[in-house]
Formats: C-alpha cells, structure tokens, sequence
C-alpha cells in the first residue's frame, strides 16, 4: 500500500510541443500551433490532476519573444518575461489553443511558457558545456544540424538546438519524478534525433534524476522513447518504442 500510494503522489511535469511563431507583413501568425502534441499533453494532463506540476510549451521565434508575441492589452513588464504564461500571449497565439483547453477544463494561465531567447539565455548563464555551447556553429539556413561542415560563424558563443532541447527538458523535469515530452516531427525545426540527443544530454549536464517518456508523432505514426536513470550504475537509460500507426 505504501508503494501504490508513493506512485499516486508523485510529481509529473508535461511538454505540450514546440510550436512555432513570427511577425509575417505586421500580423502576428503561428506557423507551426503543433497542436497534435498540444492536444495529447493536455488529455494526459486531465487524466493525472493533482499530480501535474507543471504542464508547458517552448516556443521557437526569432529576435525578443517579448517585444512581438505578448498580449499588447497587458502591458508586461520585462521583468515577467522569464515566467510566462499562454493566458499573456497575444490573442492570435491564445486562440490556437483555446478549444483545446476548454475541452478539458483547463486554462491558458496554467500553461507555462518558454521562450527560445530565455532557454538559450539560460544555457549561456549556467554552462559552457562544448556540447551546448558552440563558439562558431549554429542553425544553417535553418537546418538544426550540427554536423554539417558548412556553419555561420558568430563573435559570440552560440547555443546548440541540442542545448536548447536540453534547457527545456531541464525546466519540465525540475521538482519532478516523471515527465512525459510531446514532440510533432518537422523535418527542420523538430527533428527526431536532435530532440533525442538533447534528451540524453539534459541527464548528463543537468544530474536529471527523473523518468521521461518522449512521444514524437509524424505524419501516420508515433515514436515513443523512455529515459530513466539507473541509480546503481549511475548512468542514463534509453528504452525505444517501435513506430505505431494513429488511429
């Protein structure tokens, strides 16, 4: 009974999608709402309750998320930048997400955001770790592969999206004895190895002790992976699911 009842009560932290957003002709848009993923973190989410710690998406932008993306009906101030919520979002953004939400009684401002300005910032304050910050590499014309031998060079210290999937894996799993990752593949920005080696780095740079069930979904399909740290051997864990068709 003691075990059944230390289960029930442990902390679940949930990654609901990378989604993407720009400023295209003045008008905010939201180019890639990844709302497969959103939608299954939020059933998941329903379903445990009271165990969920945080539920949360990263979003990937270009130039300061807060000086284009924020709810202009606000006025934020800079210093809330950093502990976003999907309820500050400009209205566009929010209402990608609304039904969504609604169908399962939750709400915009128990949605966590992350920014891919404050991830990196994060990165660059806290390692320099070689694997997540790279002094002359970067995106190439938007391709997130870092083993490409062309690259742009940069005066100043860049961050890997290896680092940035790692800084966000790091904040879902803070507080947390299990989270579950939910990713929609694109073949640029949401990459199926990337999101997996920078789940895997996360446990190295970050000491993460908690268990990750990542689900990636592609178009017919959906690959799942859990990572898990084995204690005795002080070491991570990976076990890969095979590839099933959506129904």
């Amino acid at each position: 009974m003691f075990i059944t009842y230390y289960l029930l009560m442990q902390n679940v932290g949930i990654f609901a999608g990378n989604p993407k957003v720009e400023i295209y002709r003045n008008e905010v848009i939201v180019e890639d709402a990844q709302i497969i993923a959103f939608q299954k973190a939020i059933e998941l989410a329903a379903s445990f309750r009271d165990r969920v710690r945080r539920v949360a998406v990263a979003f990937d932008h270009a130039k300061k998320f807060g000086d284009q993306f924020l709810d202009p009906a606000q006025s934020i101030p800079k210093r809330k930048w950093k502990r976003l919520t999907l309820s500050q979002l400009h209205p566009v953004i929010r209402n990608e997400y609304k039904e969504v939400l609604s169908g399962h009684g939750m709400h915009p401002e128990n949605i966590s955001v992350f920014t891919e300005d404050y991830l990196r910032l994060a990165i660059l304050e806290n390692t320099d770790n070689r694997q997540v910050v790279r002094p002359a590499m970067s995106c190439f014309d938007g391709m997130c592969d870092e083993q490409k031998e062309r690259y742009r060079t940069y005066r100043k210290p860049k961050v890997s999206c290896r680092g940035v999937t790692a800084a966000i894996i790091e904040k879902v799993t803070r507080d947390c004895d299990e989270a579950y990752t939910f990713w929609e593949h694109d073949p640029v920005r949401v990459r199926e190895e990337v999101i997996d080696e920078g789940t895997q780095l996360a446990y190295e740079i970050f000491s993460i002790r908690s268990r990750i069930v990542s689900t990636m979904f592609f178009n017919q399909s959906l690959k799942r992976i859990e990572y898990a740290f084995d204690a005795q051997n002080k070491s991570m864990s990976r076990n890969e699911g095979r590839h099933e068709l959506l129904q």
